[in-house]
């Protein structure tokens, strides 16, 4: 593997949790695969890959120092997929990984990595390798997904070449996750009453088609399942002008104790309410 990255975790990059926001792991993550690209003799910038999973392992807390390695998988169900290592400086604590499942415009792997029984101890474990299929909103609707969030594209925002950061997508995820989590009854008060956090484990990531600088975007999310402590969170974002898919995101998390920075069960009303519709109060 060769490094692709290192960076500070500074304070404003932090969420209510005090840990290092989902956006910024998707920055890092995405500028570490183009500088591998670049190192394999392909292009710095280009589209992002249509499938990204990404694992969070242990908490960046402010003050961190982090650093990715990079490498092309040879052999295996994932050969020639491009995997990412982020890891703590000085330690080497493994904080999460990224598998890049058709990392485009690259040629050449300047440095490779057997597939194995190691692998799999970096790799998501509850999503599929298989690239989401967008739903329309009205779909959604029926399995408890309602609109989240609206926004336009800007420049900040953009690559040069005026498409949506690998960060702005997940900044949209992040800001909609706490609708789907208040939705089921997980919001800032209940949150604060019995001081527990919500973080996201593993994330899921297809993108359809980029998302442009001036565009309008409509997400809507909603919680579709849920399996011991973790639930399930979808988001689909679809251009607001003619509803052409964006991008989808297939999300597991769950609920910590802020003190213990531990895993909690979830609620039985909480549960309760998993993959249902929405009733309108309920959004407010």
């Amino acid at each position: 593997m060769i490094e692709t990255h290192r960076s500070f975790v500074n304070r404003w990059e932090c969420d209510e949790n005090d840990h290092l926001n989902i956006q910024f792991y998707g920055q890092r993550f995405d500028e570490a695969a183009r500088f591998f690209r670049l190192h394999s003799g392909g292009p710095l910038l280009g589209p992002l890959p249509r499938l990204r999973l990404i694992r969070y392992h242990a908490e960046m807390s402010g003050g961190a120092m982090a650093r990715i390695e990079s490498a092309a998988i040879e052999g295996g169900d994932h050969n020639g997929a491009t995997l990412h290592l982020m890891r703590t400086v000085p330690g080497g604590t493994l904080a999460a990984s990224c598998l890049d499942l058709d990392a485009l415009n690259r040629n050449g792997g300047v440095a490779s990595i057997a597939q194995g029984d190691l692998l799999a101890n970096w790799l998501p474990r509850s999503p599929s390798f298989e690239q989401t299929k967008p739903l329309s909103f009205d779909e959604f609707a029926k399995i408890g997904g309602f609109c989240t969030g609206q926004s336009l594209v800007e420049g900040r925002e953009c690559h040069g070449d005026g498409t949506l950061t690998q960060q702005g997508y997940l900044a949209r995820y992040s800001n909609a996750a706490a609708h789907s989590w208040s939705a089921i009854g997980v919001g800032s008060t209940m949150l604060a009453e019995r001081r527990l956090g919500r973080v996201a484990v593993e994330m899921k990531l297809t993108h359809h088609r980029p998302a442009r600088l001036g565009e309008g975007l409509i997400i809507h999310s909603g919680t579709v399942g849920s399996e011991g402590k973790t639930i399930r969170l979808r988001h689909e974002i679809r251009r607001a002008t003619d509803g052409v898919p964006i991008a989808s995101a297939e999300v597991v998390s769950l609920l910590i104790d802020q003190e213990r920075r531990k895993a909690v069960s979830l609620p039985d009303e909480v549960a309760a309410r998993v993959g249902r519709p929405v009733p309108p109060e309920a959004r407010n």
